[in-house]
């Protein structure tokens, strides 16, 4: 007797491990990444490497003190550390705005703005009736001390004169300091961090990107002559600074705000920032080697310059050395999202003045970018459309020649109650993104949520699971979906392993439409020989959109091919049902050596028979039934297979 032959192989498709994910296609569901007491708040994300990322992040868990914490999250979406996550500074005073970049090895570098050498101060001063200052001299203008001094208040001294007091820099120690961890969430570099930056006033809004060494470039915004200049520093592997002490100036003329970085793929990076020079804000670049020499015009290269203020700018590669440049742009009133693309001669390559990303009704703010893998870009920001009090997250990509790929004006994100902000992405590795945030929905403190988006967010196919079984009758595909949007269907396609090009195989395979339901499918081909294959699915959407699965390999061996009078099964048999435990949907495979009558039905604990799914004659051959339990409650069911004199019976698991 010829022996049944099966070899399994599971397979991760686009989005998530087998059986199990942790992300949700619904932007009301989204994933935890640290729900600790106390507010969460300015998330940033780096890639691991894996198809997950490192989440860093500043935490009040403590109290009055931010500190800098950090957490791993899989392609799957399950974090890997610490729950809640694992220190990255608990310094004295307060560390805040982290950002993040990988390190090339599973791990990642963290930069932030630490005040542990001390804050700013408060100061005060009496005048008197006569307009002369009574105490500690600094002229009749008050105060005209090194550093900034804002946010004054005054009080009467009951004898015509006043008391003033007011926000003080003068001996403010904000500095950069930065810490690396590994894949594991180990930190490698002294204990709270290096210094990258410690000169005089303050040292703001820190940026970074990976040098391709295992180190990083990190910019920021400088006070240290006065008004605010661009500066940046190079860190080793080791924690060790590589350029002048304190850092490079990138730009140094006037007003510079809010810079942002990105790796050019030489050793150096391209720099972005918003620039005060002739308005209130326009947008303004520069690129840097990997000794720290600028490369383009002395004082930057003009990315945007339309009306009223241009800010916030943010930037990712293009794949060639250049960069995709996004920013928040009132020239039409409202904030809208624009982007622009400039080459690695710093010359820019679409419509002056960039191309409209989002320009709907509310304020659209605060965007972050990634590359796409194609020469393009995916874009997320935070979302006023729906009113200033329930703020949301939205994402669009752009392709290569600044054209929007995904619905007008972008796809939600996170919508869930209350507001969301600060928003960043990474690549997840396969063309998509991974987008984390801070997350009001408790009512209470912000927290940390994350959701991952496909390269096509208009074909959201949630894909669980793909399993390729070799019988003696072919080879049998089975393929699970979590969740499935205007759905059309899919097709099997196949190749000889590592050898030519897919060509489909079967007939279209209808899909479920759009459902948040568990939906499995099965195809089997038979018309393989022994050798070695690749099996992908095509996935349709309702308009014709496409998209594939990652591929499977499969060993054929065994096989006896179409028509051979031995390829049907040798004795009865019920399978296990699949998945197991399921929702609301499962399939229960059978078989039969000759023609019989069959009664499948199944029943609840009491015995009550509560689905009858085959009652009737049926040839030989192996069978495949479908059951849903979408209005049955949750439990343990037994399903009973009858035919002729063999009787079988099997216990399953519904979990709503």
């Amino acid at each position: 007797m010829k022996h049944l032959l099966r070899f399994v192989l599971l397979a991760t498709l686009l989005y998530v491990t087998p059986a199990l994910t942790q992300w949700s296609n619904n932007p009301n569901v989204n994933t935890p990444i640290c729900t600790a007491g106390g507010n969460q708040q300015n998330p940033m994300i780096a890639p691991d490497g894996s198809g997950g990322a490192i989440i860093t992040w500043y935490d009040y868990r403590s109290g009055y003190s931010p500190h800098i914490y950090a957490q791993r999250v899989n392609a799957s979406g399950f974090v890997q550390w610490t729950a809640d996550g694992v220190a990255m500074c608990t310094a004295t005073a307060d560390q805040v705005y982290p950002t993040i970049a990988s390190d090339g090895s599973a791990g990642a570098i963290i930069t932030w703005y630490d005040n542990r050498a001390g804050y700013p101060n408060i100061y005060a001063q009496h005048v008197n009736a006569s307009g002369a200052v009574q105490w500690t001299a600094n002229g009749d203008t008050i105060c005209e001390a090194a550093g900034t001094q804002s946010s004054p208040t005054i009080v009467s001294d009951g004898r015509g004169g006043a008391i003033i007091t007011w926000f003080d820099t003068r001996n403010d120690a904000g500095d950069i300091y930065a810490q690396r961890v590994n894949g594991s969430g180990t930190i490698q570099w002294a204990a709270n961090g290096v210094a990258i930056c410690t000169a005089s006033a303050s040292q703001l809004y820190p940026q970074i990107a990976s040098d391709d060494s295992g180190g990083a470039i990190i910019t920021w915004w400088d006070t240290r002559t006065g008004n605010s200049k661009i500066y940046a520093q190079r860190v080793d592997s080791s924690g060790v600074v590589q350029w002048t002490p304190n850092g490079v100036g990138v730009c140094t003329i006037g007003d510079e705000l809010y810079p942002t970085i990105v790796s050019d793929g030489s050793g150096g990076a391209i720099i972005t920032w918003r620039d005060q020079r002739s308005d209130g804000g326009d947008i303004y670049a520069q690129r840097v080697d990997h000794s720290g020499a600028l490369q383009w015009t002395a004082t930057g290269d003009t990315i945007c310059s339309a009306a009223n203020i241009q800010s916030n700018p943010t930037l990712t590669s293009d794949d060639s050395g250049g960069a995709i440049i996004t920013w928040q742009d009132q020239r039409s009133g409202n904030y809208d999202i624009y982007a622009q693309h400039v080459l690695n001669s710093g010359v820019v390559q679409w419509t002056t003045n960039g191309v409209a990303i989002d320009t709907t009704t509310g304020d659209q703010t605060l965007p972050t970018i990634v590359r796409d893998g194609a020469g393009g870009a995916i874009i997320t920001w935070e979302d006023g459309r729906n009113g200033v009090n329930n703020v949301d997250i939205y994402a669009q990509r752009v392709n290569a020649s600044g054209t929007v790929q995904w619905t007008v004006n972008g796809v939600p994100i996170g919508t869930a109650a209350n507001d969301k902000g600060f928003p960043t992405i990474v690549s997840d590795g396969t063309n998509g993104a991974i987008i984390t945030w801070q997350d009001g929905r408790t009512g209470s403190n912000y927290d940390i949520y994350a959701q991952h988006v496909s390269v096509d967010a208009e074909l959201p196919i949630q894909l669980a699971s793909l399993t390729a079984t070799t019988l003696t009758t072919g080879v049998k595909l089975d393929w699970t979906t979590v969740s499935e949007t205007n759905d059309l269907g899919f097709y099997v396609e196949r190749r000889a392993q590592n050898t030519g090009a897919y060509s489909t195989v079967s007939d279209l395979i209808p899909g479920a439409g759009t459902t948040l339901q568990q939906h499995h499918y099965q195809w089997t081909d038979t018309k393989v020989t022994n050798g070695n294959y690749g099996y992908r699915l095509r996935l349709v959407d309702l308009d014709g959109t496409t998209a594939y699965s990652n591929a499977i390999a499969v060993t054929v061996s065994g096989v006896l091919g179409v028509g051979d009078t031995k390829s049907a099964p040798t004795e009865f048999a019920l399978r296990q049902n699949y998945p197991n435990p399921f929702n609301p949907t499962t399939v229960i495979n059978y078989a039969l050596p000759k023609a019989a009558y069959v009664h499948l039905a199944v029943y609840d604990m009491l015995g009550r028979e509560v689905a009858t799914l085959v009652n009737g004659a049926q040839d030989a051959g192996y069978k495949s039934v479908e059951f849903s339990a979408a209005n049955l409650p949750s439990g343990i069911y037994t399903y009973r297979l009858t035919a002729g004199t063999f009787v079988e019976v099997k216990k399953m698991l519904m979990l709503k």
